[in-house]
């Protein structure tokens, strides 16, 4: 073997063994890459995991002071140890719930105050009512008083001049009242007031006015066609008043003078013409109706 047949020999063996020693490195680099890998890995993951922890448990602590707040419970303070973005989150929360909370107990004061408010307007107006009815009403008979049927009184002159109609007015008055009182008494008496007043109601009209006089006197303002017809309303009620049993020994009954209303004349012309039919009922027998026109 030559001198460069040797040299090439040599070459190739340290040429064999670098690349061995080389391979081997190779596999011992990579196999330290992985470890390394994982070990990384396992740190990404356990911060991970170590944020995501903390991260829930303060995201927790968030949700349970929106839930409060949602059901209507403020003024909750939140508490968050840190010192990074999720603390000044916290800091804006109580802030919030602090802000809600002052407008809230400012809306249920108002709101106090205005029910407040409205009781008393309820209570004005039931006041008012009473003191309506009391001015009014008849106390005893609920029926429409004096003063509030001369009130109205133009009201329906209007109306029977604006439908042209007639307007009739008659007095009701109750037959030997004062002895039924000083017989029976005024606990009687009142029964018979009471009675006359809802058979009155009960078969005028439904745009007849009835009131109570005073006394054992009524008055009825009819607007009609003609006056038959209002003769027919005040005979019924005559005549189902009679009908009555009060269980007394005496019969009570009812005198009705009737009239119409002349264009331009006083109620009190009215009434006084009526007041004159009833005076011919009353000495033609009572228990009747009478007309004067």
């Amino acid at each position: 073997m030559s001198y460069i047949d040797k040299d090439n020999t040599n070459g190739s063996m340290m040429l064999f063994y670098e690349k061995d020693n080389y391979n081997e490195h190779f596999k011992h680099l990579k196999s330290t890459q992985i470890v390394l890998l994982w070990i990384i890995s396992l740190s990404l993951l356990v911060t991970v995991l170590g944020v995501f922890f903390y991260l829930r448990r303060h995201f927790k602590t968030l949700l349970r002071g929106f839930s409060k707040i949602s059901r209507g419970v403020y003024g909750e303070k939140i508490k968050i140890d840190s010192n990074n973005e999720l603390q000044t989150i916290a800091e804006y929360f109580n802030k919030m719930s602090d802000s809600i909370k002052e407008k809230d107990d400012i809306n249920k004061s108002y709101m106090q105050e205005l029910e407040q408010k409205l009781r008393d307007i309820e209570l004005l107006k039931e006041s008012e009512q009473k003191l309506y009815q009391k001015a009014t009403r008849d106390h005893l008979t609920s029926l429409y008083n004096r003063e509030k049927f001369e009130t109205v009184f133009d009201f329906i002159v209007h109306t029977a001049e604006r439908e042209n109609k007639t307007l009739v007015f008659a007095v009701v008055d109750i037959d030997w009242f004062k002895k039924v009182n000083d017989t029976y008494g005024h606990n009687i008496g009142d029964v018979v007031l009471k009675k006359t007043a809802s058979v009155l109601q009960e078969n005028i009209r439904k745009n007849d006015l009835v009131a109570r006089w005073g006394g054992e006197e009524f008055v009825i303002a009819m607007l009609v066609n003609n006056t038959n017809e209002s003769q027919r309303v005040l005979e019924n009620i005559r005549r189902k008043f009679a009908q009555y049993d009060f269980g007394l020994q005496e019969k009570i009954t009812l005198s009705i003078g009737l009239t119409f209303y002349r264009k331009g004349e006083e109620y009190t012309e009215t009434f006084e013409r009526a007041d004159e039919a009833l005076y011919m009922a009353k000495e033609n027998g009572r228990n009747r109706v009478e007309s004067k026109f």
